[in-house]
């Protein structure tokens, strides 16, 4: 996923240090969250077309381990998306973008959390520097 996101949707493309560095910035801001969740949402929109189609949803679940906590955001959004426009016909067709995959998931993204985690090293606002993290066992 984060490879097609710094790669915009190219097979075979470079990613060098600074366009991998642009690609994280958004997640510098300890204060916007939009910003954050803008950013994870890209990277889930694997054709750049602002919302999640059935196409996004399958590929990404179907690479994802399920008890994650990334498959399980997006398995709330798939069952939601099956039964809105597969199963309900009487219903209007419902896109997924970015607000209402919040919504599904109680306005919260677990990618935001683990970018900032594993790539900046942020937990919180403080950085893994500050903590006292002891070994167990």
């Amino acid at each position: 996923m984060l490879y097609l996101y710094f790669a915009k949707g190219y097979d075979q493309a470079k990613i060098t240090l600074a366009k991998f560095i642009e690609g994280l910035k958004p997640y510098l801001s300890e204060d916007d969250k939009q910003k954050h969740c803008q950013a994870s949402f890209s990277i889930l929109d694997i054709d750049r077309d602002g919302q999640l189609n059935v196409l996004n949803l399958l590929y990404l679940f179907g690479n994802l381990r399920r008890n994650s906590k990334l498959g399980a955001e997006l398995f709330r959004v798939i069952e939601f998306f099956l039964e809105r426009n597969i199963f309900d016909k009487s219903t209007k067709k419902c896109p997924i973008n970015l607000d209402l995959y919040l919504k599904l998931n109680y306005y919260k993204m677990c990618m935001n959390e683990e970018i900032r985690l594993r790539f900046l090293g942020i937990i919180d606002g403080r950085t893994m520097g500050h903590l006292n993290i002891q070994k167990i066992g």
